[in-house]
C-alpha cells in the first residue's frame, strides 16, 4: 500500500475511512460566519428524509446531512445574537426559520416539518434520528450557549466556532468512531472563505497524528478525492416507488476523462466498480479495501526525496526518455561532425569511410532520420494516466466551489 495511504488509515482508524469521507462532505457546509446560508450542499435532502427502505448507507449519509445542518444553524444563531443579544429562545428559533424558508432548502424538509419550527431545525440537525431539540429549553442549552459564549470569545472566533458545532455533534451521534478531533480538523480546512490561516498546534488539535494530515497535501488531497466521488457519483432516485441509492454512471464518465486535463498523486483507479460494490453490500470494510488496495491506486511519486514508492509505468516512461533524448542528442552530434567535416576538414572524415562501405552517408542519413521521426514522436506524446502529477489544495477548493 502507497505510504500516504497507510497514513489516512491509521490517522481515521482501520474500517472508518467510509465514515471520514462524509464527515469531510459534512464540512463543506457553506454556511459559515462570513457568508450567506447556501442550501446547494443539502441536495437529495428532501429524498433522504422521505426513504422508507433502511439500508447500513443511510447512517453515513446523516452524518453528512447533519453536520451541514448543524453547521447551518450554529451560523444562523450566531449572526441573530450578534445584532441582538438580548432575544428570547424563541424569537431567535422564530428568526433562523425566517431565514431557512427563505431557501429553496425549505420546499425540501417544510413538508416533513408540518409547519412546526423545532421539527424543521430537528430535521437539518439529525434528519433520520431522534429529535435533538424536545423543547425550547433544549435547543437553548445544546445551541444558545455556545454562541453566547463565542460572542464572548476576541481571541479565535472562527476556530471555536467550529469546534462547539463538532462538540454538539458528537454530542448527538455517540456511535462514530472516527477521532474527534479529526472531524475538527476537516471542519476547518476551508471554512471562513479559505483554508484556515492560523497554526493548528497540538495545544488544539491534540492528537499529534492528525496534524500529520494538515502537514500532508497528498494524504488530504486523497481523502478529497474519495469524498467528491462519493458526492457526485452517488444518487439517490426513486425507482418502482421506492427511493434508492443509484450511481451516476454519466457523471462518472466525465470525471474518468477529467483525469487527462488535472494533475493528480493519489487516485482509485477503478472508481466505478468500487462504487458498485459499495452499493451492493454497502460494508465499509470492503469499501476501504477497494480504494486502499495498490492495484486500485494510481500514484506517481513527487520527488527522489520522497519515501513513497514509485510507479512501475513512470520509471519504465523516464527510461524511455532518456534514450529518446540520447537519440537527439546523437543526430544534432553528426550533424556538427558533417558540417565542419564539409567546410572545414575537406570531407577527410566521411570520405575515408566511404572507401569503407560505398553509400556510407545514405546510410547514415537513412538511420538518423529513422531515429529522429521516432524519439520526437515519443517525446510528444502525453504521459500515461499513472504518471499525473498532483491533486493540490487549489484542486480541491476548485471541488468546494463545484459543490458550491
Amino acid at each position: 500500500m502507497v505510504k500516504e495511504v497507510e497514513k489516512l488509515i491509521k490517522i481515521v482508524g482501520k474500517g472508518n475511512l467510509l465514515e471520514a469521507a462524509f464527515i469531510y462532505l459534512g464540512s463543506f457546509q457553506h454556511a459559515d460566519l462570513q457568508r450567506h446560508m447556501d442550501h446547494r450542499n443539502h441536495n437529495s435532502l428532501s429524498e433522504f428524509i422521505n426513504k422508507k427502505e433502511q439500508e447500513p448507507l443511510d447512517k453515513y449519509f446523516n452524518l453528512k446531512f447533519s453536520l451541514q445542518g448543524l453547521f447551518l444553524i450554529y451560523a444562523q444563531a450566531h449572526a441573530i445574537l450578534s445584532k441582538d443579544s438580548n432575544l428570547g429562545t424563541q424569537d431567535i428559533i422564530d428568526k433562523i426559520c425566517n431565514s431557512i424558508k427563505e431557501l429553496e432548502l425549505d420546499k425540501d424538509i417544510n413538508e416533513v416539518a408540518n409547519g412546526r419550527k423545532l421539527d424543521l431545525l430537528n430535521t437539518l440537525a439529525n434528519p433520520k434520528r431522534e429529535p435533538i431539540f424536545k423543547t425550547e429549553g433544549d435547543f437553548e442549552s445544546k445551541i444558545l450557549t455556545d454562541i453566547k459564549k463565542l460572542l464572548n470569545e476576541k481571541s479565535d472566533e472562527e476556530f471555536y466556532f467550529n469546534k462547539f458545532v463538532i462538540d454538539c455533534y458528537y454530542s448527538i451521534h455517540q456511535d462514530i468512531k472516527v477521532d474527534e478531533d479529526l472531524a475538527l480538523l476537516f471542519s476547518l480546512l476551508y471554512s471562513f472563505g479559505g483554508q484556515y490561516k492560523k497554526s493548528l498546534s497540538p495545544d488544539r488539535i491534540v492528537k499529534r497524528e492528525i496534524l500529520e494530515l494538515r502537514n500532508n497535501p497528498l494524504i488530504e488531497s486523497y481523502i478529497g478525492i474519495l469524498a467528491s466521488l462519493l458526492h457526485y457519483e452517488i444518487k439517490l432516485a426513486n425507482k418502482d416507488g421506492t427511493i434508492e441509492y443509484v450511481i451516476d454512471h454519466k457523471h462518472l464518465d466525465l470525471q474518468k476523462k477529467g483525469l487527462e486535463y488535472s494533475e493528480f498523486e493519489l487516485y482509485p483507479i477503478n472508481a466505478k466498480n468500487t462504487l458498485e460494490q459499495l452499493l451492493k453490500n454497502q460494508d465499509s470494510d470492503e469499501f476501504e479495501r477497494l480504494v486502499t488496495s495498490p492495484k486500485n491506486i494510481c500514484y506517481s511519486a513527487l520527488s527522489e526525496e520522497n519515501e513513497c514508492i514509485t510507479n512501475f509505468v513512470t520509471s519504465k516512461k523516464n527510461h524511455k526518455n532518456t534514450f529518446y533524448k540520447l537519440a537527439l542528442g546523437m543526430f544534432i552530434l553528426s550533424v556538427g561532425l558533417y558540417v565542419a567535416d564539409y567546410f572545414l576538414m575537406e570531407q577527410k572524415l566521411f570520405n575515408s569511410m566511404k572507401n569503407i562501405l560505398p553509400q556510407t552517408n545514405l546510410i547514415i542519413a537513412a538511420v538518423l532520420t529513422i531515429v529522429i521521426v521516432y524519439a520526437l514522436f515519443q517525446l510528444s506524446q502525453k504521459p500515461p494516466l499513472s504518471t499525473v502529477n498532483g491533486m493540490t489544495n487549489e484542486n480541491l477548493e476548485q471541488l468546494h466551489a463545484k459543490q458550491a
